[in-house]
């Protein structure tokens, strides 16, 4: 549900450092989703390097530096509001 919001983050803070990717265990339905919410920042399979990540729930985010280090042991669970997002990456974007 936050596809939109997401891709509307990703092009207003890109320019600042901000890099969203989106992984995706199932890719059935993926061309469609992309499609449909005019997604164009980058998607990726999930993979057995991805494992230390699961949580059980989906949504999941959680936040790294350009190194993929965890910015934060903290993770979100489930969807957020644009503003809710634009919070979020503005205290790691500081």
């Amino acid at each position: 549900a936050d596809l939109p919001d997401l891709q509307k983050l990703y092009e207003k803070y890109r320019s600042e450092g901000f890099m969203l990717v989106g992984v995706y265990s199932d890719t059935d339905g993926l061309k469609d989703i992309v499609s449909e919410n005019g997604i164009t920042y980058p998607m990726i399979r999930s993979c057995a390097a991805f494992d230390a990540f699961q949580t059980g729930y989906v949504p999941t985010t959680f936040f790294t530096d350009g190194s993929g280090n965890l910015l934060s042991k903290e993770c979100y669970i489930g969807s957020k509001s644009y503003e809710e997002w634009e919070s979020v990456i503005l205290s790691y974007l500081k």
